[in-house]
């Protein structure tokens, strides 16, 4: 008896983490149409910089609370397949409104309605994943380069697609992974109760933490820079006439070039430390900016897609992970929320930010002040460690 539960347990387990895995991909072929294309379909409809940066600010001002909500939730309920599964259907049905307003403002309260459940989803995936794989926390890369393989195909085909039938196509797309992504979740089991206590105590003992603080304040910095290049690249492209094809193979290209990381994230972390993977991914961040900023046509943007992947991977890895060894026992899912709320934050700002270099001072120049921004994050992680491990010595060490 005592072996068939455990032989049952550990099929569970296999589930789950296939489960996951599958997760990962739906939600990142989510983000292959939407995240490649969305901007470019605003763009379409009469949106301009500005008012495209002001729409992109909606999404991460909801995902600032919600994100951290969501989290406390999880911990609190360990009832994450159910959440994903709410999230999943609310987000497809304001994704599917997009499709029938043009009314900027109509946009942006649509927007928030989609941000509202669309924000948690990744923190939630991230917890259940590092919860499944337990001690194993360094093979987490493993499971999230499925959400790579899935940006890949989406990005790729849906450039095909969308170049020969138009963008209306996305919304299409974007609904049929969703309803893949809604099938994935029945695969994942709960996870137990964390937080029975109080929420504020909680969230307190985390963040007076310097080295959270330390890594936060990181984050922000790198992230005004990635979402910047993420919101507007794609714009820019077509400005330097470039089709829906060729920004699906620099969009591709950018996630291929996330596996073997993915892959071998495991090994870099252990070789590195998350710290060093983190200052690692920061400086490839910058050099990526000032090649945007020196770059004069569309047709350089598969050759620097690469270090997309080779920037945004480990860094990805590298928060989740830190994120993960700084956080209470009961407060992980909380961790990953807030995370991504302070990422959300960025994402705030940087769409001003962005908007307004974009249309008043123009995209190169945007993109020389996004890679002054990593090497800033560089030097802020540096130099915070540095007077952390000065301060406590033996709590600070990688």
């Amino acid at each position: 008896m005592g072996w068939k539960k455990i032989n049952s347990s550990a099929s569970i387990h296999r589930r789950g983490l296939r489960a996951a895995a599958a997760l990962n991909f739906f939600i990142f072929a989510v983000y292959g149409i939407s995240g490649t294309y969305i901007n470019v379909y605003y763009q379409s409809i009469g949106q301009s910089g500005i008012h495209i940066g002001l729409i992109n600010t909606i999404s991460p001002l909801v995902g600032i609370f919600a994100g951290a909500i969501w989290g406390i939730l999880n911990d609190r309920l360990g009832k994450a397949r159910r959440l994903l599964a709410i999230a999943c259907l609310g987000s497809t049905m304001f994704f599917l409104a997009l499709s029938s307003v043009k009314n900027f403002y109509w946009i942006l309260l649509v927007v928030a309605g989609l941000a509202l459940f669309g924000s948690p989803v990744t923190a939630l995936i991230d917890n259940a994943t590092l919860d499944l794989l337990g001690e194993h926390h360094d093979r987490y890369g493993r499971i999230r380069i499925w959400g790579s393989v899935g940006f890949i195909v989406t990005a790729w085909g849906f450039g095909w697609i969308i170049q020969g039938f138009g963008l209306r196509w996305m919304f299409a797309g974007y609904a049929a992974m969703q309803m893949g992504f809604l099938l994935a979740t029945i695969g994942l089991p709960d996870q137990r109760v964390r937080l029975s206590g109080s929420v504020w105590a909680g969230l307190g003992r985390l963040t007076r933490q310097p080295d959270w603080m330390i890594l936060m304040a990181t984050v922000f910095l790198v992230w005004v820079a990635g979402n910047g290049a993420f919101v507007f690249l794609n714009i820019y492209l077509v400005t330097l006439g470039a089709g829906g094809l060729l920004i699906g193979i620099a969009s591709g290209i950018a996630a291929l070039a996330e596996i073997p990381i993915m892959f071998f994230g495991g090994t870099l972390i252990r070789r590195l430390g998350p710290s060093r993977m983190l200052i690692l991914s920061c400086l490839l961040y910058a050099l990526r900016m000032f090649l945007y900023w020196v770059m004069p046509s569309a047709s350089w943007a598969p050759w620097i897609a690469p270090f997309s992947g080779f920037s945004f991977a480990p860094f990805w890895i590298a928060s989740v992970a830190l994120a993960n060894e700084l956080a209470p026992d009961d407060l992980k899912a909380t961790a990953q929320g807030l995370l991504n709320s302070t990422m959300y934050l960025a994402s705030m700002l940087s769409g001003i930010l962005n908007g307004y270099l974009y249309d008043h001072l123009g995209p190169s120049t945007m993109f020389l002040v996004l890679a002054c921004i990593s090497l800033a994050a560089t030097g802020l992680y540096v130099i915070g460690k540095r007077w952390k491990a000065k301060k406590s010595p033996i709590e600070f060490a990688d």
